[in-house]
């Protein structure tokens, strides 16, 4: 029996707070957007948002904000395994950096 009939609760780091779950699910949403417009508009919205080599002749300045949050939409597997790592860390971080560095550092 455990003490006072409550089981113990095990978890992983710090919780998510509700700042990281507004990126968690602002990640999702862009996702979800990327995909619509790559598969079902023909859009390149990911070649024109993804980081580009600053050398290359598709490189623009934008590329350096918008590919934090872009991920590939041929590819869901990585977006799935980013969004899993996110939800693990993101708490434990924004506890040791505190809320504003933390969404400087993600956002």
């Amino acid at each position: 029996m455990f003490p006072q009939g409550r089981r113990p609760t095990f978890s992983f780091g710090a919780p998510l707070t509700s700042v990281g779950k507004n990126l968690l699910i602002g990640y999702a949403a862009i996702y979800i957007l990327t995909l619509v417009c790559e598969h079902w508009m023909g859009l390149p919205v990911y070649s024109r948002l993804a980081l580009n080599p600053v050398a290359g002749a598709r490189f623009g300045l934008w590329q350096l904000f918008t590919h934090p949050f872009i991920h590939d939409p041929n590819a869901p597997i990585v977006f799935l395994i980013d969004c899993l790592v996110f939800y693990f860390f993101a708490g434990t971080i924004e506890y040791a950096l505190g809320t504003q560095r933390f969404v400087r550092l993600y956002a």
